[in-house]
Parts: structure tokens; sequence; C-alpha cells
């Protein structure tokens, strides 16, 4: 399996630990990169599966949305919003969004540049080359504030929080080539949509279980 976004929180970190607790003679290797390595990496069948954002088909793929995720302000403890609990977009769009470069960060961006524009906001947007990690750290030191998806949340940060944005939901897909015909894959696709099925709307942050 191959993802281009965290598995921290969320969905796919309950799905992978079903998988696990359920297959446990199955085995499951799990690797990271850009959106376009693991799809890439789909269509040559050097992965069964992998997760994307993204509303198009990838050519060359089957792909099925699996669930909706909310989205978080992530925000430092001295934003009065940070005590909130949730937002809306509206009550958001005067915030400086700090960023990183990574695939997963520009699908959040865009998403999130899309909504506000919808409300005739140009929001403020400054891009970092850092990693996820350290911009949650830069947002706790006051550099700004940033948006996650649940299943970014399953870590804390110093002095930040998780805001839910009451507005918007970011849809993700499970992305696998139609010619693959590995069991465990079929089997796990079966799976995560019973897990999907029963996944709640409003999930709070992932650390907060």
């Amino acid at each position: 399996m191959g993802f281009a976004c965290s598995i921290s929180g969320g969905f796919l970190h309950e799905i992978i630990r079903r998988w696990r607790s359920q297959h446990p003679n199955v085995a499951i290797a799990v690797c990271e990169g850009s959106l376009e390595e693991m799809i890439a990496a789909v269509v040559q069948r050097e992965l069964d599966m992998t997760i994307t954002t993204g509303a198009a088909i990838p050519p060359g793929c089957d792909m099925e949305q699996l669930w909706l995720d909310r989205i978080f302000l992530v925000t430092a403890v001295s934003n009065p919003k940070s005590g909130r609990q949730s937002v809306s977009l509206a009550e958001i769009a005067d915030e400086r969004f700090i960023l990183n470069h990574t695939n997963f960060s520009n699908e959040i961006r865009d998403f999130l540049i899309k909504n506000l524009s919808d409300l005739g906001v140009s929001p403020s947007v400054q891009a970092f080359d850092v990693s996820r990690e350290m911009l949650f750290t830069m947002v706790g030191l006051g550099f700004g504030c940033t948006t996650a998806a649940t299943v970014e949340t399953g870590t804390r940060y110093a002095n930040t929080a998780y805001v839910p944005i009451r507005d918007i939901r970011l849809p993700f897909n499970a992305v696998w080539s139609p010619d693959n015909d590995n069991p465990a894959l079929r089997r796990f696709l079966s799976e995560a949509r019973i897990l999907a099925r029963e996944w709640p709307d409003d999930p709070p942050p992932a650390s907060a279980y």
C-alpha cells in the first residue's frame, strides 16, 4: 500500500489496525511517496493500491471513494480560535496559512483556496520547503495556521490545537489496477467498504481518542 498522506489517525489508521488484527498471517507492506509515484507504482503493479484525494480517475486505474474526511484548522493555542468547538470557513478567512510543498499539502491548499474563493475571499498562503511535522511545529511557534485532515491528527505538537472546520469535507479514494487479482487486495477493499459505512460523519481529532 502506498500513501502520500499521514496514517497517524482516522480512517486509514483504523482500517490498517483492523486488517493487521484480523489477518495476522497476511503481510502488509507500506511505502510513502508523492502521489505521482504512488499512482505509477499501482499501474506498474509494484503496489496493490494507494489513497488519493483527487477527483479524476488516474488512467489505467479503478477508483472508489471510501470516506469524506473532516478538515481541521491547526492553530497555535494563543489564537482565540484554538478554544472553539468548531469554526466555519468564513471565520478563518482572515487567518495567515502556512503550507509545505508536498502533494498532499498542495491538494489541501487547492481545496481550501477553492472553498474560500467561493466565499469571495483570497486567503493569505505562504509555502515553506519543510516536512509536515516541521510545518505543525511552526504553527505552534506562531508562524501561522495550517489545515489537516483527520488522518494527520494522531500526533500532538507543542502549543497547537486542532479545531474542526464545520462546512467542508475532503474525499479520500482508493486507487488500484483493475488487472490486479491479488485476493488480499480484494478482501482489503471489501473490509474498507464495511468500515466506511460505519465511519462517523464528524470524527474528533485522532489524538483525542
